[in-house]
Formats: C-alpha cells, sequence, structure tokens
C-alpha cells in the first residue's frame, strides 16, 4: 500500500490530471443552445456564451440554405445556385417562439428542435440536393448548424422543393 501510495502521489506532484476533461454539457444549456441557433429565442443571461445569435423577433428571419455538396464542422458546404434559389438567403423562415421551429426539448441525454411548419423553395433548378445549413440574419452571417439529409433530393427545373413540419431536426448530445 506504501508504495501505491508513493506512486500515486508523485503523479499528481507531476500534474496529472484528478479529474478528466467536460464530458457532456448541462440539460439547461443544451436546450438554451438550441433555441437559439434556432431563432426560437433570444440569447438570455442563460446564453450568454451566444450573445450574437439570433435577435429573435418578428423581423429577424433565420436561413436554411440548400447544399449539393455538404461541408464539415469546419468548411461550408457548396450552396445550390439557380433557378429561383436564391444564394445566401436560401430558404426563410420567421423565428421567435411563432416561428418556424418548436421549442427544444430535452430527453435521453439529448435535445432536439424541429421544424413547426412546412418550409419549401418554389422554381428549383435541375440539382440534387445532399443536405442543408442554417444560418442567422446578421450583418455578417453566421452558420448554426449543418448536416447531410436523409436521402439526397433530386428536384427538376422548376420543382418546388418542400421540407414538411417536423423534417429538419437539429438535435445535439449533452
Amino acid at each position: 500500500m506504501g508504495a501505491l501510495q508513493g506512486e500515486l502521489t508523485a503523479w499528481l506532484r507531476a500534474g496529472a490530471p484528478i479529474m478528466g476533461g467536460a464530458s457532456g454539457m448541462d440539460a439547461n444549456r443544451v436546450t438554451d443552445f438550441l433555441g437559439v441557433v434556432t431563432g426560437y429565442s433570444a440569447p438570455g443571461a442563460g446564453t450568454a456564451v451566444l450573445a450574437s445569435g439570433f435577435n429573435s423577433g418578428a423581423s429577424s428571419l433565420g436561413h436554411i440554405r440548400l447544399m449539393t455538396t455538404n461541408g464539415s464542422s469546419t468548411v461550408n458546404g457548396t450552396q445550390l445556385s439557380g433557378g429561383s434559389y436564391i444564394s445566401n438567403t436560401g430558404i426563410t423562415y420567421a423565428t421567435g417562439t411563432s416561428g418556424a421551429f418548436s421549442a427544444p426539448a430535452y430527453s435521453s441525454g439529448s435535445g432536439t428542435v424541429q421544424t413547426n411548419t412546412s418550409l419549401s423553395q418554389a422554381g428549383m433548378p435541375a440539382a440534387t440536393t445532399a443536405g442543408i445549413e442554417i444560418w442567422d440574419s446578421a450583418g455578417t452571417p453566421l452558420r448554426w448548424l449543418w448536416g447531410a439529409l436523409a436521402s439526397s433530393i433530386t428536384t427538376n427545373n422548376g420543382d418546388t422543393l418542400s421540407f414538411g413540419s417536423g423534417a429538419v431536426l437539429a438535435t445535439l448530445v449533452a
């Protein structure tokens, strides 16, 4: 026992961590974060780190950009162009508590938020859409969320692309 205690003391003196790094996010912060990044709610005291997030209100819009090639956590995807689709605007949606996203919920270790209305883009070009990105409407817009579609969607020139209520779902694991 004495030898083990001596090794443990030497290990701690050498600067070994007593506890590993952060392993999760508080459930309340998960739902705060999802609410702010989809525009459901404005940054508040609990989300001060997101002070430059959506300014949730009647005149604020979120943007779902359609991607022909998906990006990553560090690189934007390749945005669709052509037809009536307006690059960097994409599909706009209303923000706020009566906007296009439901209130975030937390259950079983993750938070989720989803669309509660249909979102669509008329006049699509002939293209294959592989994913979406959610951007805010700041003067210098920020990309908050990105992801691949469950299946790519191919449209013909002039088609309308629609995402039904609940079809756009964001999940954050705590």
